[in-house]
């Protein structure tokens, strides 16, 4: 590291790098800030963190890379440059903390741990992701929901998967990993959603169950819904406003009921991201994100935008922030929880009134024992 020791000197903040180390998306290399020498002879001021951030972008532009990202803990100041290729971190390789009841595995930090956090947990009911195409973010969903199906009882924790962009992709076949859809065979999903109608309905079905479990006794079972585009189910001309209306209330009432939501888009504007809605989302997940202010919507802070793609990613917890590469799901890893036997299904009616007439039954199939 001899010429990044001599780009800095070069520009008066001189450093002594102290450490290498190797992160699935970049190279960490921590730097011990050192003194510049004056004309005179004399020790001048001392680099900073402030000062090396200035310089990131000379940095990265002699280095060769788009972008590099000053860091500090308690070790010091870390430098993160960027690899060309991310190693590859394997879905079916990561395993949940222990005693975690709806484990969220999201991938591996840049010190080898497994990150992810427990939907269960009162702190981290739900989740919000965001991130630009080619940030990961669709491969994040795959592997979020695979962890869910591999590490929990399909008896007792069912899946709704609402993604309206979803192709009609074989089921189990994650060639282009471009839709939920190909989930819709696994024992814990309960529907494969791909219309705003049929999201409105599925989110109702759940609002009247959390209400029954508020007045009668509570349950064991679990639902998860994960949306992928929330913001196009808010933008629908039809149902948009009640979409938002039902998921602020389930956000807000349903985590004690077993209830857990999470949530995907593109555009983390403030328009979709906005008021109750976002926060009522205890778990943040930036992906590389267009700009600094995408960053600050998502995260409340900036970062986000300096990300390298290909599964690189930032969660925030309460005030903390870990940076993960998102881990790969393939093919084998789909078939794999593919193979359970389904449990049977059972019909719920769901009655609504519609704005334009009288009341209508929508007839949707739930696989769970209890309305």
């Amino acid at each position: 590291m001899n010429k990044l020791e001599s780009i800095l000197h070069k520009h008066k903040r001189p450093v002594k790098v102290a450490e290498v180390s190797n992160a699935p998306q970049c190279t960490r290399v921590r730097l011990t800030p050192q003194s510049r020498t004056l004309a005179s002879g004399k020790p001048g001021a001392t680099t900073r963190v402030s000062h090396l951030r200035s310089l990131s972008l000379d940095i990265a532009a002699e280095l060769g890379v788009r972008s590099v990202n000053i860091a500090t803990n308690e070790e010091g100041i870390w430098l993160e440059v960027p690899k060309t290729k991310p190693d590859l971190v394997l879905a079916r390789d990561l395993r949940p903390g222990l005693n975690m009841s709806l484990p969220v595995v999201l991938g591996v930090g840049v010190q080898g741990e497994t990150v992810g956090f427990d939907l269960s947990e009162a702190s981290t009911p739900h989740a919000l992701v965001a991130g630009t195409t080619g940030s990961g973010k669709s491969i994040l969903l795959h592997s979020i929901i695979r962890g869910l199906c591999a590490n929990t009882d399909y008896m007792n924790t069912y899946l709704v998967l609402i993604d309206t962009h979803s192709h009609e992709s074989e089921a189990g076949s994650l060639k282009n990993h471009d839709g939920l859809g190909v989930w819709r065979e696994s024992a814990h999903v309960c529907r494969a959603v791909t219309t705003a109608r049929e999201a409105l309905v599925y989110l109702e079905a759940a609002t009247s169950m959390v209400r029954e479990r508020y007045s009668n006794s509570s349950s064991s079972q679990k639902y998860v819904f994960v949306i992928d585009e929330l913001a196009d189910l808010l933008s629908h001309p039809e149902y948009g406003d009640d979409i938002q209306a039902e998921l602020i209330w389930l956000l807000a009432n349903a985590r004690k009921q077993g209830v857990h939501i999470i949530a995907a888009t593109q555009r983390p504007s403030s328009d979709v991201t906005k008021g109750l809605l976002k926060a009522n989302f205890p778990v943040r997940i930036g992906m590389t994100v267009a700009s600094a202010i995408d960053s600050r919507i998502i995260l409340d802070w900036s970062g986000a935008e300096r990300l390298h793609g290909r599964g690189d990613g930032l969660v925030k917890i309460g005030a903390e922030v870990t940076r993960f590469q998102g881990a790969w799901v393939d093919d084998g890893d789909a078939q794999s929880v593919l193979r359970r036997a389904a449990p049977q299904e059972k019909e719920v009616v769901v009655e609504k009134k519609s704005k334009k007439g009288p009341l209508w039954s929508q007839i949707i199939k739930w696989w769970k024992r209890e309305v």
